[in-house]
């Protein structure tokens, strides 16, 4: 696989897990009114410091944030 493929897979994938968090937060911001990150957490299974590290990213790609 060429690096430019290679590369175009991992933002995709980057897209498409950020899309999931996204979701995730909009769902239990309706439920609760507020989120914090533990609750990501537990309703995607995954850890605290994976929800940390995938908002921290977010973040930083401004359009998600404006």
């Amino acid at each position: 696989m060429s690096s430019s493929v290679a590369e175009a897979v991992t933002k995709e994938r980057l897209h498409s897990s950020g899309e999931d968090y996204l979701k995730a937060i909009f769902i239990l911001e309706a439920q609760h009114g507020s989120v914090r990150s533990v609750e990501v957490a537990e309703y995607m299974n995954v850890s605290k410091a994976s929800v940390n590290h995938a908002v921290r990213h977010m973040r930083n790609q401004a359009h998600y944030f404006e």
